[in-house]
C-alpha cells in the first residue's frame, strides 16, 4: 500500500479533522484492515514487509467484509491482473534479495555520497 510509489489508490486529507484521531498504531491498524478486508491472499506481501502487522489487532471486521460481499466486489487478484497488471514487474510484493550494499565514494574527491 504505502510502499508502492506509483499506488492506483490515494488518500485526500483534510485541512482539519472534525473528529479526533487515535495515536500509537493506528495507521498500523487501519492498514492492517484493509489488508484483511480487500487484499485476500496478497496481505501475506504485507506482512512480509512489515512483520510487526502480522499480530497487530485489526478489530472486528466483519461488517466490512459483508460489505464487500454485498457490493459483489472483485478479488484483489483481479485488481492486480486487470489495473496494476505491470506493478510487479518494477515493484516486486516481496523486496529481492540486495544485490550490493556499501558506500558510495567519489574517485576524484575521495567523499562519501551522505543523506546529511
Amino acid at each position: 500500500m504505502e510502499d508502492i510509489p506509483c499506488s492506483r489508490v490515494g488518500h485526500i486529507y483534510r485541512k482539519y479533522v472534525p473528529y479526533k484521531v487515535p495515536t500509537g498504531v493506528s495507521l498500523a491498524r487501519n492498514l492492517k484492515r484493509v489488508a484483511e478486508v480487500w487484499m485476500d491472499e496478497y496481505a501475506e506481501y504485507i506482512y512480509q514487509r512489515r512483520p510487526e502487522y502480522r499480530h497487530l489487532s485489526a478489530g472486528d471486521v466483519t461488517a466490512q467484509k459483508e460489505l464487500r460481499i454485498k457490493l459483489n466486489c472483485k478479488s484483489f487478484k483481479w485488481f492486480m491482473n486487470e489495473v496494476a497488471w505491470d506493478l510487479g514487474k518494477f515493484y516486486p510484493p516481496v523486496e529481492p534479495p540486495a544485490a550490493a550494499w556499501g558506500e558510495i565514494r567519489n574517485v576524484g574527491t575521495g567523499l562519501c555520497v551522505d543523506t546529511k
